[in-house]
């Protein structure tokens, strides 16, 4: 009775068809009824459009008993409405590997994994340059480009090169940077002046040629060493 009554109340406040043989043989009454509470304060607050209140009480849901493939569906189509795609995805998966292959709800699953792994795709990358200096000349790939707002690259995946240069400062250049779909990366551009070595005092200077001998005989030494 309960676990029939558990079957309807989720599939009614979700949304999907009521499936027989819904809840697992695991599990004591107690924690399922304890479920069915969680969860329909969790679908009230799904309605309200609040995600995060009903996350969280679907993942208690969840919690208590971990048996029904239905509270990882509300939990996927909750994250789906909330925008957070990859994360809905993972929970239709988790569906899928649990629910019955006669399960009404398991075709349509089936079919919005689908169109949101075609989307994930599709999405492009997001690179974002901390520090940029106002003005600096950005090169992404070889070609010159505009950088947007929050000093964000919106760029294709794949594997890409950056510079960025300004005045006679030292430019920054990165290569071989892998970007997934939908993935955002920050790099520190750090751009530094040159060293003017006539403004360097004699001692300093004297002190960078030495180190400058020193490092050259240290490496020839490892050179040889090799050999």
């Amino acid at each position: 009775m309960t676990q029939r009554l558990l079957a309807i109340s989720l599939a009614l406040l979700i949304g999907i068809a009521p499936t027989l043989g819904f809840a697992a043989q695991k599990g004591d009454q107690k924690a399922l009824r304890a479920a069915l509470g969680l969860f329909k304060q969790g679908s009230m607050a799904l309605q309200a459009k609040d995600f995060d209140a009903a996350l969280k009480l679907f993942r208690k849901a969840q919690a208590t008993y971990e048996h029904e493939p239905l509270i990882i569906l509300a939990l996927a189509k909750t994250l789906d409405s909330a925008g957070e795609m990859k994360k809905a995805l993972r929970y239709y998966e988790i569906f899928i590997r649990q629910v019955n292959p006669t399960d009404p709800e398991r075709k349509p699953t089936l079919e919005r994994i689908q169109v949101l792994r075609k989307k994930l795709a599709a999405q492009p990358a997001v690179l974002v340059l901390k520090g940029l200096p106002t003005g600096a000349l950005v090169k992404l790939d070889g070609k010159t480009v505009q950088v947007g707002a929050a000093n964000q690259l919106i760029v294709q995946p794949g594997v890409h090169r950056i510079k960025v240069s300004i005045g006679s400062r030292i430019p920054y250049a990165r290569e071989g940077i892998p970007l997934a779909a939908g993935q955002k990366l920050a790099l520190d551009v750090v751009l530094l002046d040159p060293v003017d070595r006539s403004k360097l005092s004699r001692d300093h200077t004297w002190t960078w040629v030495a180190g400058g001998l020193t490092a050259a005989a240290a490496l020839g030494l490892g050179i040889v060493a090799v050999r």
